[in-house]
């Protein structure tokens, strides 16, 4: 229904999982003409050995979801999202009537005959299966952010191979859960850059930190680095608020 999807990797059932969303629907749900849930579970035909899926059945896969946009969606089934974990992608629907789910998609799978399915539809008019299960949680949109700001250095010319500092920043309620962050932090070998104190004229409420590392902001690298601190705000009470570095591109011998 909106232009903003986007995707990022976690465990579902304590297995790996990619989980392609509707960000953007957010802000408009429920729909109260949309009152049910249905899902349409096609199971892989060769899925890497951790259960997600391969490149050698990318095509099939995108062909599927192609059929899905042009041949089920309409102003009474609205496509969500899609999760792929333990050999299956299970792609998520909304609907203003699920009497008809099963035989729906009975004819549209009968153009993919390859794939075994299963399916299922029952009322969710609070729409908690987008907004717990499919919607990015806190961990979710630190991999978000995380990969658009290693594109966006990217985009710039860098390959994202060099250590540079890295600074971070957390935010608290008061300064007793500020400093025990700190404490973490510093254990982590962060170091305090700055601390930012309450300021009515930039109407700030809140008790900040910048903190500072030397790292590699890789894609697979920055997760680990910001994990930990987005735990220890949250145990401490406060809240992660993402980081910047410098871009450093590739020099042009390289």
């Amino acid at each position: 229904m909106s232009d903003e999807w986007d995707f990022y990797f976690c465990h579902v059932d304590d297995k790996p999982a990619s989980i392609y969303v509707d960000v953007g629907l957010h802000g408009e749900v429920p729909l109260p003409a949309l009152p049910d849930r249905a899902y349409l579970s096609v199971i892989m035909r060769q899925p890497r050995p951790d259960g997600l899926s391969s490149q050698e059945e990318f095509d099939a896969l995108k062909a599927l979801e192609d059929a899905i946009d042009e041949k089920l969606v309409s102003s009474r089934t609205v496509y969500v999202g899609r999760n792929t974990s333990d050999g299956r992608r299970d792609f998520w629907f909304y609907l203003a009537d699920a009497a008809a789910w099963d035989a729906q998609a009975a004819e549209f799978m009968a153009a993919f005959p390859e794939y075994a399915y299963e399916t299922d539809a029952e009322p969710d008019p609070e729409w908690s299966a987008y907004l717990e299960f499919l919607y990015p949680n806190e961990q979710g949109w630190d991999f978000i952010t995380n990969r658009r700001v290693c594109e966006r250095l990217e985009e710039d010319g860098d390959p994202l191979t060099e250590a540079r500092d890295i600074e971070h920043w957390a935010y608290f309620p008061d300064a007793v859960s500020r400093d025990a962050f700190i404490a973490r932090a510093q254990a982590m070998q962060f170091e305090v850059r700055e601390l930012l104190e309450p300021d009515a004229e930039e109407e700030r409420t809140d008790h900040g930190v910048r903190l500072s590392r030397r790292d590699v902001p890789s894609h697979r690298g920055i997760h680990d680095i910001t994990v930990p601190l987005l735990r220890a705000a949250n145990e401490a009470g406060g809240r992660y608020d993402g980081w910047e570095t410098q871009c450093l591109p590739a020099s042009p011998g390289a």
